[in-house]
């Protein structure tokens, strides 16, 4: 971090898979006082865990998911709340993850009239619809290209999503203030 912080970056992006690493990093760049005008990370800087470690730490911080509860899709609200109500706690990514193939699951089958895989596979690669974690829409290959990725940041303790622009819930807070001025 030292060394980062020699460089004088405007920004810093910190990926990792290792949520723990994350953490730790976060926190090293506080402890050497290494000031960034945009920190961004990936991919779980958005969970609830890392502002709940963090605290005011994590605040300012960017990050991408393909998900939020916050999201004005169809469906989005009831999921969150029949999820919250179910299990005691706001529902993950993943959990949204697996809600939305469920939902993709029963709409190819109900065009397919069938559960056959090759006649969901024919139907998937017309299929232009919405599920909670937004629109969807695969290539021939069955790769995703109509799925956008939102950009989010930490905001007095929540997630506010900044981007895309139809679906933000505020504004990016920008520049990120010096650690000693948080």
């Amino acid at each position: 971090m030292n060394r980062v912080k020699a460089a004088k970056p405007d920004v810093f992006v910190i990926g990792s898979q290792i949520f723990d690493e994350l953490i730790m990093m976060t926190r090293q760049m506080r402890d050497v006082d290494l000031n960034v005008k945009m920190l961004s990370v990936l991919p779980y800087g958005g969970l609830p865990d890392y502002q709940k470690r963090l605290e005011k730490s994590a605040e300012f911080v960017y990050s991408a998911t393909f998900w939020e509860p916050s999201l004005p899709l169809p469906g989005n609200r009831e999921f969150v709340a029949a999820y919250e109500t179910e299990f005691n706690r706001a529902p993950a990514l993943q959990a949204a993850n697996g809600y939305a193939g469920c939902q993709l699951f029963v709409e190819a089958a109900r065009r397919a009239g069938s559960v056959d895989s090759d006649k969901l596979r024919e139907v998937l690669l017309k299929l232009r619809t919405q599920t909670i974690l937004g629109d969807f829409a695969v290539d021939e290959r069955g790769f995703q290209i109509a799925h956008k990725a939102v950009t989010t940041q930490w905001q007095d303790g929540k997630q506010v999503v900044l981007w895309p622009d139809d679906v933000a819930g505020g504004k990016p807070r920008f520049p990120t203030p010096q650690w000693n001025r948080r």
